[in-house]
């Protein structure tokens, strides 16, 4: 059985997957399917096994599939297709590149297919008794229901914990109830003759008994379910040992291109991350291979008159610190002079003369992230325009994580590139902004302090407070999300937050932290765009919709306002429009349309589902109906109907919100009685309040 120690463990994992790609492709071929570039594919495929076999010496797969490449290199040249035979020949041989795979036996002849029943073949693989493939994208369901039954059990455990002080009222109340009865009050229950006090008595000590038998289970309901949850998760991680097949096959590439000997050193391969985050950090990895074969390590002839060994060494390695994993690429070489990105700087314009040779290093070394900034002077096919560095900074940016640079002159250069364990979980501190909650990811945090309004300083650029022997620029959470104003003038503790993204920080001002806790990161819905400073949205434990900040954004938000953010004036309410229902079963898009309806002024209700729309609807005098389509039990259709042909709401017009977007479901829309049909694909924040305005009826 495969060991995790097993080098060669994820090429078969690679190579089985290629294989089975070219497999499909050909079985396709072989039902007369059409299939353009399926022989450019297959060729690609072909030649990514026999790279991933050189690497790792399997001798038998290279030669193998480098028969299929002749043969599809020679089809693809004279752009014809496979004929049915070859079809079948290169089936034959796919299959025969399993059993290899599975069972590292020598290499078939072409065409002779490894008998089902044959020991080592896949069938009887122990990898294939241990493993089973997934879709990931059932996975995130799982996730996703198994979060929404955390949250309605712990809303559930709330609501319990709430009934012991209702016991204790209710108590209460029984005690001066029976107090100024007689002591021979008493109730006949049956045969018996029973005082009122022992009734009431047993009565309380029952419901304590239940609450706490209550309690007890939903407490373990909650934890079972979140070790469900952390279970699946587990299982949607990838091991970062994929992603290094393509790096060692870059490093041989490279170096032999370059006539250098250059090792790969490759640790961590164990550490496990979010799946979307690998393909990122991937890529951004592969260049930063090249870059170190091509720019830092030196010829054989250059390394030994410096005393160095002939052959160079990069090292690639990943640990996990926490939430984090940090990603870092070391090589042993001639390393940066730091002089010559100052002299580029300046001589390309970048900087002005004078403030380029102010930098430190550290500040050097950091313009090599900006895109088309390369100490190379001479352009390859490795390197030389630019492209490196600044691919790293994009992963850092595309995954809310950070990248880092040194070297030393002669010695070497180290980049780091730390990005978040998953995308969807992080540990969280819960802020109180006014009467919002907001969440900030904990490890962006670096310390809290509670400071005496007087201790900002105010100048022409802003407000600043003291840390660390520096000034930093202080963010008002506030009026930077459009909350409000975050303190009073009256205020005599302010709570500010050094919070730091790699060598940037600032100061955040909130009214009050509240507590940490684990939060499950969605993105934003549809027509939320991307704004700056939030990373997305989490559900509470009662299942309230809260903003996760995104601490990168909140940086370069007091940046740009040299740390004031101004205030927005307040939406002026629109008195002479009834008030609008919302109806939608998701809590995300109810929150986004009471948001911009609210902030036009609008005065919004929202309703949970048609039914209990319905109900609202015939209890309060509403101007307009912005409903959903796709609701369980009464859809968005049916509560059209039914408002069309009630003669109390057929004059309130009904605005359907929905992802529909065939022309069969526009039709029932129309037909049901729409006054309008908003796709949310295709949601325009401005045309969408032009209908409102245009639909909703005014007050008497």
């Amino acid at each position: 059985m495969s060991s995790p120690k097993d080098p060669k463990r994820y090429y078969r994992i690679e190579a089985r997957e290629i294989v089975d790609g070219m497999s499909a492709e050909l079985l396709a071929l072989s039902k007369g399917e059409t299939r353009p570039e399926a022989t450019s594919r297959l060729f690609r495929q072909a030649h990514t096994l026999k790279g991933a076999a050189t690497v790792v010496g399997d001798t038998a797969v290279v030669e193998t599939a480098r028969i299929l490449e002749d043969v599809l290199g020679a089809h693809r040249e004279a752009k014809t297709h496979l004929s049915l035979q070859e079809v079948t020949e290169f089936l034959h041989i796919a299959e025969a590149l399993d059993g290899m795979l599975t069972s590292e036996a020598p290499a078939l002849p072409a065409g002779i297919a490894a008998q089902p029943d044959e020991p080592g073949t896949a069938a009887s693989s122990p990898d294939a008794l241990t493993t089973v493939r997934v879709e990931l994208d059932e996975l995130d369901g799982v996730t996703s229901a198994l979060t929404g039954a955390e949250l309605q059990s712990s809303a559930l455990l709330l609501a319990l914990r709430d009934l012991e002080a209702t016991t204790r009222s209710l108590e209460g109340v029984m005690e001066e109830c029976l107090a100024p009865m007689r002591q021979e009050s008493h109730l006949s229950i049956g045969s018996r003759e029973v005082h009122l006090r022992d009734v009431a008595r047993e009565s309380l000590d029952r419901l304590e008994r239940i609450r706490r038998v209550t309690i007890a289970r939903a407490e373990a309901a909650v934890r079972e379910l979140q070790q469900a949850r952390e279970y699946v998760g587990r299982l949607q991680l990838v091991a970062a040992a994929t992603a290094f097949p393509a790096l060692e096959r870059a490093t041989q590439l490279a170096s032999s291109a370059l006539g250098k000997t250059v090792r790969l050193d490759i640790t961590g391969g164990d550490v496990r991350l979010d799946r979307r985050i690998l393909p990122v950090v991937g890529e951004a990895f592969l260049h930063l291979v090249r870059n170190a074969v091509d720019h830092g390590i030196e010829s054989a002839a250059e390394r030994v008159a410096a005393g160095k060994s002939a052959d160079g060494c990069v090292k690639v390695s990943v640990q996990r610190r926490g939430n984090r994993v940090v990603f870092a690429c070391e090589d042993d070489g001639k390393g940066i002079d730091a002089n010559a990105i100052r002299r580029l700087a300046a001589d390309s314009g970048i900087l002005p003369g004078v403030e380029a040779e102010r930098l430190d290093d550290a500040a050097a070394l950091r313009l090599l992230f900006r895109a088309g900034v390369s100490t190379r002077t001479q352009i390859t096919d490795l390197s030389g325009r630019g492209v490196g560095l600044d691919v790293v900074r994009a992963a850092a940016l595309t995954l809310h994580g950070d990248a880092t640079i040194t070297s030393q002159h002669g010695h070497g250069t180290r980049v780091e590139l730390v990005v978040p364990v998953s995308l969807s979980t992080a540990a969280v501190v819960a802020l109180r902004i006014e009467a919002t909650t907001v969440l900030l990811p904990l490890d962006s945090i670096r310390r809290v302090v509670r400071i005496s309004p007087t201790e900002v300083a105010r100048s022409s650029n802003g407000e600043a407070v003291p840390y660390e022997g520096e000034l930093l620029p202080v963010l008002r959470l506030g009026p930077a999300l459009g909350l409000g104003s975050s303190c009073s003038d009256d205020v005599t503790t302010l709570v500010v937050l050094v919070i730091a993204v790699g060598d940037e920080r600032c100061a955040v001002v909130a009214d009050a932290v509240l507590g940490n806790s684990d939060a499950v990161v969605r993105p934003l819905p549809w027509a939320a765009g991307n704004p700056i400073g939030v990373a997305g949205a989490a559900l509470d434990a009662e299942g309230a919709a809260r903003l996760v900040l995104d601490p990168r954004g909140l940086v370069a938000i007091s940046q740009r306002h040299s740390g004031v953010a101004p205030e927005p004036p307040a939406p002026a309410r629109v008195r002479h429009y009834l008030p609008i229902l919302v109806v939608d079963d998701s809590l995300t898009t109810r929150m986004l349309e009471q948001s911009i309806l609210q902030t036009a002024g609008f005065e919004v209700d929202v309703a949970t589902s048609a039914e209990e729309g319905l109900g609202m609807a015939r209890a309060r005098e509403y101007g307009l109906f912005v409903v959903d389509v796709e609701m369980p039990k009464m859809n968005g259709f049916e509560f059209t109907a039914l408002t069309r042909n009630d003669s109390r709401l057929k004059d309130t017009a009904v605005i359907l919100v929905t992802s529909l977007n065939s022309e069969t479901d526009k039709r029932k829309g129309r037909e049901a009685g729409a006054a309008a049909y908003v796709v949310k694909g295709q949601f325009n924040q401005n045309h969408f309040l032009d209908q409102v305005r245009k639909l909703s009826r005014a007050e008497a």
